[in-house]
């Protein structure tokens, strides 16, 4: 009855990350240009401009081995005693009976199958578009981004973790409790489309060049950001319904090994391919350098009919 709201808040502790990581990486890339005055002598930083981020990143990741090791408890400290219909202990058999399924046989339960894709087609939706975002929003205008700087990417990356965390927080769990998981999912592919349609739609008011269609840009920019993240709210549905499709509680270890078997194969590959495919369309100029967004319009589009 709770893990609606357990799940926003597991999901805000990432976001705020996503929140917190890209202006720490913009504030610390190549100290010898943004800070000459305290970096402007020491060639390393000169050579390696971004080895100063890495450091700090891998410090903080480096928290999180020490935090696991001291303060996070086991859940395995001792086999769970299983009292049966009749009140004696259920043996080993017992337990094999009521829950304990085979991989295949957890593939064929009725709804696994179909969650798993759905699960699977949401991620290819994430992955394409976070390896896209930057690149993108680096590229120049003429050839279909937006040009813009470091620090400039890493305040909308800023912007992107802080809206998934308040529509996680605040809108995801009442709405969840209205609507249900796979109502939620629903709605957000239905927004799936509009947001990525905001990104060419951009490219377009800043090739304009006008003074009416830049301000048009920076107004529509992060409000459609903030707006559009909304769509994030898939990912915690979409793992609700993976707990609720499990057959048993004792094959959720399985069930989400083999959702998260899948995401990983997809993240894999993803990244290397939707960025190339971003690249060689802003190279061609195919649909004018927008043809990556024709491409994630119909996968997204597809998600509706999942």
């Amino acid at each position: 009855s709770t893990q609606a709201r357990a799940f926003s808040w597991f999901a805000f502790s990432g976001n705020l990350g996503i929140f917190l990581g890209p202006l720490l990486g913009g504030a610390l890339a190549d100290p010898v240009r943004q800070y000459p005055g305290v970096f402007g002598n020491i060639g390393f930083f000169e050579k390696y401009p971004y080895v100063l981020s890495s450091f700090v990143v891998a410090l903080i990741g480096a928290t999180a081995a020490v935090s696991s090791a001291c303060f996070v408890e086991e859940t395995l400290k001792k086999e769970p005693v299983v009292v049966d219909r009749d009140g004696g202990e259920a043996t080993s058999d017992a337990l094999t009976e009521s829950g304990d399924l085979s991989t295949l046989q957890l593939l064929k339960s009725p709804g696994v199958g179909m969650v798993l894709y759905t699960y699977g087609h949401i991620m290819v939706l994430a992955f394409a578009y976070t390896a896209i975002i930057p690149v993108f929003w680096f590229t120049p205008v003429n050839l279909g981004g937006y040009d813009f700087t470091p620090l400039q990417i890493s305040l909308m990356m800023g912007l992107n973790g802080a809206s998934q965390a308040a529509w996680l927080l605040l809108v995801f769990p009442p709405l969840q409790r209205k609507i249900g998981s796979n109502g939620v999912i629903r709605l957000c592919a239905l927004a799936y489309p509009l947001f990525f349609l905001l990104c060419p739609l951009g490219n377009v008011l800043l090739r304009v060049g006008t003074d009416g269609s830049v301000k048009a840009f920076w107004i529509l920019l992060p409000l459609g950001l903030a707006i559009g993240c909304g769509v994030s709210m898939s990912f915690t549905a979409i793992q609700l319904v993976l707990n609720d499709v499990s057959p048993s509680p004792r094959v959720l270890g399985t069930l989400n090994a083999l959702a998260l078997t899948g995401s990983s194969a997809l993240r894999a590959f993803c990244p290397a391919l939707f960025t190339s495919l971003f690249a060689l369309g802003a190279r061609t100029q195919l649909a004018g350098g927008h043809a990556i967004w024709i491409l994630l319009l119909m996968l997204a589009s597809g998600l509706s009919v999942t």
